[in-house]
């Protein structure tokens, strides 16, 4: 029986790894304040009737067309726009939250933008 050997295995070393390109920025549309962007709101030129509102905002931007739905539980938000690099991007979400008694809707094309808010919060009760 052969006693093991003291040489070490002489074995080549892998070459450095070369990076050709930075990691990647992502640079999507939040979605929990894309939605935002389409609700007309007192920055705008706004009008607002009862629960209709109306505004004319910037035309490009975060978010280009989109909108926001808000029913009970769940939110919904779509955008098509541009991101901090001017490049297009787009967004869509959909989720569940806490209950609330808020219904809403908003809509943006190019600078025109809508909405309808109601909320019922004398309605609902909650218990903690």
């Amino acid at each position: 029986m052969a006693l093991p050997s003291t040489q070490a295995d002489d074995q080549a070393v892998p070459p450095q790894q070369q990076i050709f390109e930075e990691t990647p920025v992502h640079t999507a549309p939040n979605p929990e304040t894309a939605g935002d962007k389409a609700n007309p709101k007192l920055g705008d030129k706004y009008l607002k009737i009862a629960c209709l509102s109306f505004g004319l905002g910037e035309v490009l931007g975060e978010m280009v067309c989109g909108g926001m739905q808000e029913c009970f539980c769940f939110r919904n938000v779509s955008a098509c726009g541009l991101n901090g690099e001017s490049c297009p991007s787009s967004l869509s979400s959909c989720e569940g939250r806490m209950p609330n008694a808020k219904f809403a809707e908003y809509s943006k094309l190019f600078c025109i933008k809508t909405g309808c808010d109601l909320e019922f919060a004398p309605l609902f009760v909650t218990k903690c």
